[in-house]
């Protein structure tokens, strides 16, 4: 919506999970493998997004949504771990964006952070609203999607999955 292309890396370094620098979990490691990948890329992004995600959005509102501590510390500890490749970025024009990301009152609280994020980016207030409505309702939409995928799953498995008996009395 605001023109960005998205990069992706298509495989972990062997050599970014090597320099975790300490034990982690497999997902962790993977973080560290395809955000080396994607650093030392031979285009070097205009932007690196690392969110401080502290909470996602619950469906019980007496839930909690904390994260795990790897996930909410991602951001720093990716950071820290390519510190000197980052900055040799920066000095090329690469900006890090780690804004901090509360969802726990539901994607739609968290429009501040990505306006401010926006911004920037050199975008417009009204344009990053518009950008973030869309992208928040495409977002509701998959989670809708999802909901409908895992009732049908569970209904043409019922009969295989969940038998047996009610108790009497």
């Amino acid at each position: 919506e605001l023109g960005y292309e998205l990069i992706l890396p298509d495989e972990p370094s062997q050599e970014g999970i090597d320099r975790r620098g300490a034990a982690f979990c497999y997902p962790a490691e993977l973080a560290h493998g395809f955000f080396y990948s994607m650093i030392v890329a031979e285009d070097p992004p205009d932007f690196i997004f690392l969110p401080h995600f502290k909470t996602i959005p619950s469906t019980s509102k007496d839930a909690s949504s904390q994260l795990c501590p790897f996930v909410q510390g991602e951001t720093f500890f990716l950071q820290t771990t390519f510190r000197d490749p980052i900055e040799r970025l920066k000095t090329k024009g690469t900006q890090v964006l780690a804004p901090l990301l509360d969802l726990r009152k539901g994607l739609e609280a968290a429009v501040d952070s990505f306006v401010e994020t926006a911004a920037k980016m050199g975008e417009a207030k009204k344009k990053a609203v518009n950008a973030f409505k869309k992208a928040v309702n495409a977002q509701n939409a998959c989670f809708n999607e999802m909901k409908k995928t895992g009732k049908k799953v569970i209904l043409a498995s019922s009969q295989w999955l969940f038998t047996g008996r009610r108790r009497k009395g």
